[in-house]
């Protein structure tokens, strides 16, 4: 029964850790799209990322 309220807890735990990732790689990329836009997306901006 421990063990599976461990397993049950570390299943919870990563899903979690996944979705506050998910959100913050999709909060990066817009981020990086608006800077990218700013700068009028030349060159050099390009090869920065």
């Amino acid at each position: 029964m421990l063990t599976f309220a461990q397993v049950n807890f570390g299943l919870n735990l990563a899903g979690l850790i996944g979705i506050i990732y998910f959100l913050l790689a999709v909060i990066y990329f817009i981020l990086t799209v608006v800077w990218l836009a700013k700068r009028g997306t030349r060159l050099t901006g390009w090869a920065l990322v």
